[in-house]
């Protein structure tokens, strides 16, 4: 992924299509609607490739076993938001509205966090995990419930933050775009400044 964002070409294209679509999102109230599980499912497959996958392959032991169930968790959710758009539900899992998504990743994240925690507990690991970061893994799980007992977004308004989100990103990816875009002038100007030095060079020795 980190080669494709160093892509130009890559990031300009992703970036025309997120601000497209989070446009549509705003402007087409009945299209953010209908759209908003299939965006809501993606950017839960944008987090779990991004995110989740490499850390199960670097977790190890009973945190490699808690990351597995978290990533099959949202890659479950992911697919019931999908598949709910061609009748078919998954019992319980097709019942998560897209507002209850933020306090079941957070939940997750924080249960995930606070058990590493307590197994790198009384080892040298536990240098790695300070005191605070196992404080925000308890306000991730609070945090978490709450939003997932009581979402304070409504579709409406979590059609205008996904948008939002996906603005964010187009602006994240335009930068690296430019960032990355080919620099010939410069390359040029340095490749005629050695030509230059070079024939100095031999004008000298020949001299």
């Amino acid at each position: 992924m980190k080669k494709l964002v160093k892509f130009f070409v890559f990031d300009f294209i992703v970036a025309a299509l997120f601000i497209a679509l989070g446009v549509l999102m705003i402007v087409l109230p009945e299209f953010g609607s209908g759209a908003l599980s299939y965006v809501a499912a993606a950017l839960l497959l944008i987090y779990l490739v991004l995110y989740l996958f490499p850390k199960v392959k670097t977790a190890k032991g009973s945190l490699q076993v808690l990351v597995i169930v978290e990533t099959f968790i949202i890659l479950l959710i992911a697919a019931a938001f999908i598949l709910k758009a061609f009748d078919i539900v998954i019992p319980l899992v097709s019942d998560v509205r897209p507002a209850q998504l933020v306090g079941i990743v957070l939940w997750l994240r924080g249960v995930t966090d606070a058990f590493r925690g307590y197994f790198l507990k009384g080892t040298d690991g536990q240098k790695t995990f300070p005191l605070w970061r196992f404080a925000l893994a308890l306000l991730f799980i609070s945090a978490g419930a709450f939003f997932f007992a009581k979402p304070i977004l409504s579709d409406t308004q979590m059609v205008i933050a996904i948008a939002v989100i996906l603005f964010l990103a187009a602006a994240v990816l335009l930068y690296f775009g430019i960032r990355n875009l080919p620099k010939r002038k410069a390359g040029a100007k340095k490749e005629k400044k050695a030509k230059k030095q070079a024939k100095s060079a031999e004008t000298e020795s020949n001299g």
